[in-house]
């Protein structure tokens, strides 16, 4: 921020009123990913019956069970350069991933259930000093498709926590699925980001019995931008079409943001 501050010298530390200012030492990420179909297709039977016969999917014996556990590493290599773009963004690079792919036909509530129990699982970590956060350190969240109820889920409890609850500082839903069905909790700034054209989330790849996803407002975001056509990736709908639009929208917010080559 130096060269917005040239009248300050270093020593004039919050312009002379440090005890007003907080000095945010970085910003802890948490990226949730939405529906994998490898993923689904390798662990589940395919059996017509189990296509939409339960909204995990139906486990095959020997599969392993699916990974919910958080990672410091998208091990999935899902986010296609949206997680660089947001650390670089906001300057901070300590993220942790997780997993919220589930069967076609699982339901926005089953997802916002499951990042509830993940929440608490975040919350056990951190006040048990397995996760660390410096004084000033904010949490954000961003989930993308089936993910963003799930994140909801994450922010819905980690939000009411005394110690942690006010370090949350937004949440932002990309091409979520079933907005309808998701709510976001109070006092805690959410961001949707959508597309009209997006066949998964607005006007359904798959038939609406199984999907059940049209283009809504999120309950509860105080922002909701909408694109209106885009052309590949599934109308819009896939996470990496993102990249440009939200570095634009950074950027006209007054975020700078480095070239992402």
């Amino acid at each position: 921020m130096a060269e917005k501050y040239f009248s300050l010298a270093p020593y004039q530390y919050g312009g002379n009123t440090p005890s007003n200012t907080a000095d945010i030492g970085g910003k802890l990420f948490i990226f949730v990913n939405g529906f994998m179909p490898d993923d689904w297709l390798n662990k589940t039977s395919r059996m017509p019956n189990s296509y939409g016969g339960g909204q995990y999917g139906t486990v095959i014996p020997t599969s392993p069970k699916l990974d919910r556990a958080f990672h410091s590493t998208d091990k999935y290599e899902y986010w296609g350069g949206i997680d660089d773009a947001y650390n670089r963004a906001f300057r901070d690079d300590n993220n942790l991933f997780i997993n919220a792919s589930y069967a076609p036909k699982s339901t926005a509530s089953l997802r916002y259930q499951e990042g509830v129990a993940a929440g608490k699982n975040l919350l056990a970590k951190l006040m048990s000093g397995e996760l660390t956060l410096d004084d000033g350190e904010t949490i954000k969240i961003v989930g993308h498709s089936q993910g963003a109820a799930f994140a909801a889920g994450i922010a819905s409890i980690v939000s009411k926590n005394k110690t942690y609850g006010g370090l949350l500082e937004f949440v932002d839903y990309i091409s979520p699925h079933q907005p309808g069905d998701i709510k976001h909790p109070k006092n805690v700034k959410g961001r949707q980001f959508s597309t009209l054209s997006d066949r998964i989330s607005s006007k359904g790849l798959l038939p609406k019995w199984i999907t059940n996803s049209q283009n809504e407002q999120m309950e509860g975001v105080e922002q909701a931008r909408t694109r209106g056509q885009y052309k590949g990736g599934y109308g819009g709908h896939a996470v990496d079409t993102w990249l440009n639009d939200l570095i634009n929208y950074w950027r006209s917010s007054g975020i700078k943001v480095t070239v992402i080559e």
